[in-house]
């Protein structure tokens, strides 16, 4: 049953970081991965980053 929990509320927390990564301009796989890991300590940790301003930096890692 804990596995079931941790499962959903990973998953919860991937989707938030992702879609917030996508807002700062951040890679959203590995946002995703950390946000499904660490949960809201992820989210806390890239509401407090701040925007990526480096076009290069997201680019290289979409191709």
């Amino acid at each position: 049953m804990f596995g079931l929990w941790f499962s959903v509320i990973g998953l919860i927390f991937g989707v938030l970081c992702s879609f917030a990564a996508k807002d700062k301009n951040r890679a959203q796989k590995e946002w995703f991965i950390l946000g499904f890991i660490f949960s809201i300590l992820s989210l806390l940790l890239l509401l407090l980053l701040p925007e990526n301003k480096n076009e290069s930096f997201t680019s290289a890692i979409l191709e």
